[in-house]
């Protein structure tokens, strides 16, 4: 027989639905959220842990260090990519606003940051 409920949300079926608050001081809380990460968990997982003496729940996905650094590379590489095509579209327009300077700065930008990227990738620039 069907079931003609709709279905229900992740949140309306999880099985912890109560809340419990604490208050700490900041330095409470930096040594939780220090120790959490530590243990690669989120501060409620890891005190969950603790408080009940149980096994931790497996370790949140966190990026590494150079997907992070590759993020945040990505990021200004768009940056400058879209400084350079400002600067094309002026100059196939004609006019001939674009400094040496500006082009130079737009250049050193991308040399940086292909050494950034083959710095993470654990190569020499």
């Amino acid at each position: 027989m069907a079931d003609d409920r709709p279905s229900k949300s992740g949140t309306e079926t999880r099985q912890r639905s109560k809340l419990l608050q604490i208050r700490v001081t900041p330095d409470e809380l930096a040594e939780i959220v220090a120790q959490a990460d530590r243990a690669q968990l989120t501060p409620a997982s890891y005190a969950r842990s603790v408080l009940l003496s149980a096994p931790a729940p497996r370790a949140r996905r966190r990026p590494s260090i150079e997907a992070e650094a590759m993020g945040r590379l990505l990021g200004e590489l768009g940056k400058v990519g879209s400084n350079l095509n400002q600067i094309a579209h002026h100059m196939n327009a004609g006019r001939n606003e674009v400094s040496p300077a500006a082009m130079e700065a737009a250049l050193s930008e991308v040399a940086d940051i292909r050494a950034a990227i083959l710095e993470a990738m654990g190569r020499k620039p």
